[in-house]
Parts: structure tokens; C-alpha cells; sequence
């Protein structure tokens, strides 16, 4: 293929960059299996235009030097950046260009069309685009933690297969190698949040093996690696445009590219230590708790049978003689105390209690009380000193059951009893583990996928270290030392990640137990609840059947009342009128008078006392039945 027939494809590439990866575009012929890819990469492009670029904030940072100083350009057209690279010169021995976004849920901020241009100018494989679809605007992370990469060169081709564009310093010999990388950074949040995110970061690299000519093409959420390629281009020694051009000029160029691509890889491993410290200390609470909690510490007052004096008010259970009582100061012997101020209940000298009654002002504030109580005493105050929680400094508290004398040597605090302690636990506790857990899971494929990229660079720039290309050989021998090196780097950043992996690994071992232990303390705690409740209901069939005793001596009597009532009710009620004078019995033998006038009166007086009698029942029965009624239509559901 002549000269002036690829310079013309070339230049009629650039005005349809907009078809890009159209083949009218890559001067690189497809392979016959990588015309389907580039057909549905290009389908991709088109339909997520609107997620992936942003082209109200477009702009393309360049950053190139043509043996010199590095300069640094922003174009913000499609027009701008098309006169930038139609100024009829070769290409910069070193060009940097920087595609970013405000964050790496957030649209490029580059519209279609200069990412085009872009990409058509420099010739980017169609295969880069799989790398570039990681960013756009997403709710959610996508791809699930995708890393990737892709390496060829086009040293073993014959002459007539390469793009050669003598006019731009091109050879067409070239190593072609672009990958997708992620790691954990630091995102700005409120404290208490979660800071540790997923970014990704995709990298474009050619390097011509003939001129070395360097491009770079740098997707990333921040400026982060625009600042750090600016920074150490400060660093680089070039000769100036003046100089002559050397021989060994392509193996200086190669140097500065493979330490270009240690800051990439380099950032792969930066930030796990600190994440997986964060991780550490955001669950240490959770599973500490779990861990350490006295679940068990008190089983001889579990015998005891009063032990539900320990129970909420709302069970409606009577304290007697419990082995323990809340006060300010914190939990102590009963026997320290005649009473159970916090539940308002008092017992009695002899161990007895008796409901006392309150006011709903003192219940509420007797409540109060108890809140501030269990918050001053501090329920994990016993076993969650700084010392206690490190296994390595005090070792597992509490596991023993020490004697008299050991026991008063070692306290560790006032005692809390079981039922307070499982009231602290939550399922939330449970859910926080998991996303930890899911979080976990996440940065050990991202540490695995990073690790297999790595990898495929290395073994890469291997098959070039043992090659017997004669176009690299040259390059090669200069900088063989420098590759080794390389190549060492690339070992080191990896075993780095895998020792992170093995971190990560053994941390989702402990959560996966803390989450187990803190599923059987919930369920612990169920039990406890279940078991309360049981044992009030228990005590509550005992006092039942008392009642049901005392009813049923009670309704004997009533029974012996009610009868010696109906026997003499009615002799009573006719003595009483024979007595009132109504009738006038005469002597023996003679007959009995009727008194109109006492008659009356005692009618008159009987009639009334009836009256109010029945009247005042009526207005009482009416009342209480009214009473009834609105309470039961303040707790019943309509």
C-alpha cells in the first residue's frame, strides 16, 4: 500500500470521525472474527451516547512533548481539538490525553463527537470502547468489579500488512496494550458514612517501536492521574528539539513508557490498607458486642424461681426477692435494698411485694428513670474496655468461673443481668454485617481481577523480553535492565494484592462467624422473650387458680346466704307489715281491723324508698356500661 493512498484513507478518516469505530475509520484492516465485535461495539456507542457522554461540560486535556518541555492543552470544541491535530506536523514523541468525569457514576465529560475525533486521529482500537462502557451515568455500579485487559503488537506483520503514516512519524510497528483497572478510593461523606467506593480507571497505550512514539489515552472518574502523569513528567529528561536525534532515542522513550505505566498500576494497590483498616474498625463494635456479650454470667440467679423481677414493667410482674436491683450507681444485691424503686414495686421485710400505685406522671417518670438508669450503667461497660476487646492484650474475658477469692480480684464491673444485655442486640446489627460481608465479597474479585490483568501485562512484556523480534532487539538490549525491573514491579504490585486478598479473605471469615454468633444471640433473645412471657402467663394461672379457689369458697357462702335470705325474707317482710299498724290485731278470738291511714303510709313510704332504690341502681348500671363501652372503643381496632 502506497504512502499517498494511506495519507488520503487517513484524511478522510478524520471528517468521518463521527463514524467511529466504523471501518472507515480504522485504516487496520478487522480480522474476519472481529468484524462482529466492531459492528455491535459501534451499535453500543450510538445507543449509550446519553449515559456515556456529557456534552454541555466537554472538554479534552492534552499533555505532549516533542522533545522538550511537556505542554499542557485543554480543548473544550470538536473544532479545537480538530485544529490541534491538523497542524501538519508529526505526532509528540509523548502524548497524554485525559478523558475524566466529576465521579465514576457520572457521564464523561467529552461529547461523542470529540471522543471520536480523538480516537480516529490516534487510530484506537475498536476493542478500547468495552473498557470506556464502565463509566456513564449509573445508579448502581455496573459490570460487578470488571477488570480486563487486552495486549498485541504488530512487530511479526510484513511491511505491506502495517499502516505506515510517514507524515505523522508513524511506523506502523507498534505495541498496542489497554486495560480496565479498579481500586478503592476515599470519596468526600458525612462522618459515620461508609467513605471506601470502587473507581475504575481505563488506559490506552501504543508505542511505536521505530520513532517511539508515546500515546496514552486515560479514562478516569477525577484528575487524579492527569495530576500524577503532570507531576512526573517534571522528572522526565528529554533532549530538546535542538539536539541531534540519536539512535537509542526509542529506548529512552520506552523507559519513560514503562514507567508510565507503573502509576496505573501502581494505584491498583495504594488505598487497600486503609480500607481494609476502616473495615476493621467500623464492624469491631458490632462483633465485639457479639463476642463478649455475658449471655450465660448469671445461671445461678437464672434458678432462681423470682428471677422475672428482672423483667420489664409492661410483663405486670411482682418482684420478690430477686438477686439483683437497679440503682444509679448501677446493678446490686437485692439485700442491699428493700425496694424496686425502677419497676415501682416495694417489697416487703420478708422478701414479699406489693403493688404500689401510681399516678401516670410517676409511671412515666419512673420509665424515665429507668431509661437513664440502663444508659448510666452502661450494659457493655463490663466487657467492652479497649483491653477487653483485644484478644492478643487480655485474651477472652469472662470464659472462666473462678472461685470466691479469684472472682473478687478479677471483677471487671457491676453486674448486668442476661435479660438487659440481650435487650441490646438488634437485627440491624445483622443487616450492617451483611452489607460489610457484601462489601468484602466485592473487594476480593476486584483484588482477583486486578491480580489477572496484572498478570497478562506481565506475562506481555515477557514474551517481549524473550522474543527474537529484530525490530524490538535494538530497544530490548538497551533496556533490558530497565525491563527486568519492570517486570519485578509488576511481581511485587501483584503479590501486594494478593496479601490484601488474603486480609480481605480472613475478615469475611470472622464476619461470617460474628454474623452466625449474632443470628444466635437474636435467636437467644427470642427465646428470653418467649420464655418471660411463658413464665408470666405461668404466674398468672397460679394467681388465676388462687381466685378461682377463694370464688369458689365465696360462692358457697353466697349459696348458704342466699338461702337462709329466701327463707326469711318473706316471714321478715309480713312481720314487718303486721308491725307498721296498717292492721290492728284485736284479742284472742276476736277479729283484726284494717287502718286505711297506715296503710297509706306505709305505701307511701315503701313506694319511695323502692323507687330511689331502683332509680339510683339504673343511673349506676348506665354509667359504668357507657364507661365500658368507650374503652373498649379506644383499645379495640374498627
Amino acid at each position: 500500500m502506497s504512502q499517498d493512498s494511506v495519507i488520503d484513507r487517513f484524511r478522510d478518516a478524520q471528517r468521518r470521525a463521527t463514524e467511529y469505530p466504523g471501518s472507515s475509520t480504522l485504516l487496520r484492516n478487522p480480522a474476519p472474527h472481529e468484524v462482529h465485535r466492531h459492528s455491535a461495539l459501534s451499535k453500543l456507542l450510538q445507543k449509550s451516547q446519553s449515559d456515556l457522554f456529557n456534552d454541555d461540560d466537554s472538554r479534552v486535556e492534552i499533555l505532549e512533548s516533542n522533545r522538550g518541555d511537556f505542554l499542557f492543552s485543554t480543548h473544550e470544541s470538536a473544532e479545537g481539538l480538530r485544529r490541534h491535530f491538523d497542524r501538519g506536523s508529526k505526532d509528540p514523541h509523548i502524548r497524554h490525553a485525559f478523558v475524566r468525569s466529576p465521579d465514576s457514576r457520572s457521564p464523561l465529560d467529552c461529547s461523542l463527537e470529540m471522543f471520536q475525533i480523538l480516537c480516529t486521529h490516534q487510530q484506537v482500537d475498536a476493542s478500547f470502547l468495552d473498557d470506556v462502557q464502565a463509566f456513564g451515568d449509573q445508579d448502581e455500579p455496573k459490570d460487578l468489579c470488571l477488570a480486563s485487559v487486552e495486549a498485541h503488537h504488530t512487530l511479526h506483520s510484513p511491511r505491506s500488512a502495517l499502516v505506515e503514516l510517514a507524515e505523522l512519524g508513524r511506523s506502523g510497528k507498534e505495541l498496542r496494550i489497554h486495560y480496565l483497572l479498579r481500586s478503592v478510593e476515599a470519596g468526600n461523606v458525612e462522618v459515620g458514612q461508609w467513605p471506601w467506593q470502587i473507581r475504575q480507571s481505563a488506559v490506552y497505550h501504543t508505542f511505536d517501536v521505530e520513532t517511539g512514539r508515546t500515546f496514552w489515552l486515560t479514562a478516569k472518574g477525577n484528575a487524579e492521574f492527569r495530576d500524577r502523569i503532570q507531576n512526573m513528567s517534571e522528572k522526565v529528561k528529554l533532549p530538546s528539539p535542538a539536539s541531534p536525534i540519536l539512535g537509542d532515542e526509542p529506548a529512552s522513550l520506552f523507559r519513560i513508557s514503562l514507567s508510565t505505566h507503573l502509576v496505573y498500576l501502581q494505584w491498583c494497590d495504594e488505598n487497600w490498607r486503609q480500607c481494609i483498616n476502616d473495615l476493621e474498625s467500623f464492624t469491631q463494635d458490632i462483633k465485639d458486642n457479639a463476642r463478649t456479650a455475658p449471655i450465660d454470667d448469671h445461671q445461678e440467679s437464672n434458678k432462681n424461681p423470682d428471677k422475672l423481677a428482672h423483667y420489664p414493667r409492661s410483663l405486670g410482674i411482682t418482684p420478690r426477692n430477686s438477686g439483683y436491683s437497679k440503682s444509679k450507681h448501677g446493678t446490686q444485691p437485692s439485700s442491699n435494698r428493700a425496694s424496686h424503686t425502677a419497676t415501682g414495686l416495694v417489697s416487703g421485710p420478708r422478701g414479699g411485694s406489693e403493688l404500689r400505685k401510681q399516678s401516670t406522671w410517676e409511671v412515666i417518670k419512673g420509665a424515665k428513670e429507668s431509661l437513664a438508669s440502663l444508659a448510666g450503667r452502661r450494659i457493655f461497660s463490663g466487657w467492652r474496655s479497649k483491653k477487653g476487646q483485644d484478644l492478643e492484650m487480655a485474651g477472652l474475658r469472662r470464659t472462666a468461673h473462678p472461685g470466691p477469692a479469684a472472682s473478687s480480684s478479677t471483677s471487671v464491673g457491676p453486674l448486668v443481668h442476661p435479660c438487659y444485655v440481650l435487650d441490646a442486640f438488634r437485627f440491624r446489627d445483622i443487616q450492617t454485617l451483611h452489607t460489610f460481608s457484601d462489601r468484602i465479597r466485592r473487594y476480593i474479585l476486584t483484588i482477583d481481577l486486578d491480580i489477572s490483568v496484572l498478570d497478562q501485562i506481565h506475562a506481555f512484556y515477557s514474551d517481549l523480553l524473550t522474543s527474537e523480534i529484530d525490530s524490538f532487539r535494538k530497544i530490548k538490549t538497551a533496556c533490558m535492565q530497565d525491563l527486568i525491573g519492570f517486570l519485578a514491579e509488576v511481581r511485587s504490585i501483584s503479590r501486594s494484592l494478593a496479601v490484601r486478598k488474603k486480609q480481605l479473605e480472613c475478615l469475611a471469615a470472622i464476619l461470617a462467624q460474628g454474623i452466625t454468633l449474632y443470628d444466635g444471640i437474636l435467636q437467644q433473645r427470642q427465646i428470653d422473650i418467649a420464655q418471660r412471657f411463658q413464665e408470666t402467663a405461668q404466674r398468672s394461672a397460679v394467681q388465676m387458680k388462687v381466685i378461682a379457689s377463694k370464688a369458689k369458697l365465696e360462692t358457697a357462702s353466697m349459696h348458704v346466704i342466699t338461702i337462709v335470705t329466701l327463707i326469711f325474707l318473706p316471714a321478715t317482710f309480713v312481720a314487718t307489715f303486721f308491725q307498721s299498724g296498717a292492721i290492728e290485731l284485736g284479742e284472742v278470738g276476736e277479729s283484726y281491723l284494717i287502718n286505711p291511714q297506715g296503710m297509706s303510709l306505709f305505701g307511701a313510704v315503701a313506694g319511695v324508698v323502692t323507687f330511689l332504690t331502683v332509680g339510683t341502681w339504673l343511673v349506676v348500671y348506665a354509667t359504668m356500661k357507657s364507661r365500658l363501652k368507650k374503652e373498649l372503643e379506644m383499645v379495640l381496632p374498627k
